[in-house]
């Protein structure tokens, strides 16, 4: 979590590492590359594959999907999530929702074909952040709906 201070500058909470800092400026040729950049989770469809960095995801990237609604970003990520695991012996998935209820995600994964998909009603940010080391890619539907104990909502304008 960031937080803002008067000045409108955002910097990091403390012990969040968002791992940008300074190294001063270097040719792009020069930098090492982690290992994890070439480690992609491919869904195995081309099309899909290719919306989300050509390739795929890199563990711990993090996306956002902003489109209106009823445009289809839960038939999206419901198929992707399902040919992840499909494509993929062992990849660790979760659909996180405080959106839809989860008999809800229940019925459009029968009608989608996508029953393998693991799911739950979260709001809770910490509760969140526990799960993420259990799994190797989490949809959250949607950020708007999350909550944690030191956030009001009445501090928000």
């Amino acid at each position: 979590m960031a937080t803002t201070t008067a000045t409108g500058v955002i910097k990091p909470r403390r012990g969040f590492d968002t791992g940008v800092v300074s190294g001063g400026l270097k040719k792009l040729g020069e930098v090492t590359i982690p290992k994890k950049f070439f480690e992609r989770i491919s869904c195995g469809i081309e099309v899909m594959d290719s919306l989300i960095n050509g390739d795929g995801i890199i563990r711990g990237q993090r996306i956002t999907c902003a489109a209106p609604r009823g445009s289809g970003k839960t038939t999206f990520w419901l198929q992707y999530l399902q040919a992840v695991v499909t494509h993929n012996s062992g990849i660790r998935c979760a659909y996180l929702s405080n959106e839809e209820h989860i008999t809800q995600l229940a019925y459009t994964a029968q009608r989608l074909g996508t029953t393998d998909v693991v799911a739950d009603n979260m709001t809770d940010l910490d509760s969140i952040a526990a799960m993420m080391e259990h799994f190797d890619i989490i949809v959250i539907d949607s950020v708007a709906g999350l909550q944690h104990p030191d956030v009001n909502s009445d501090h928000i304008m």
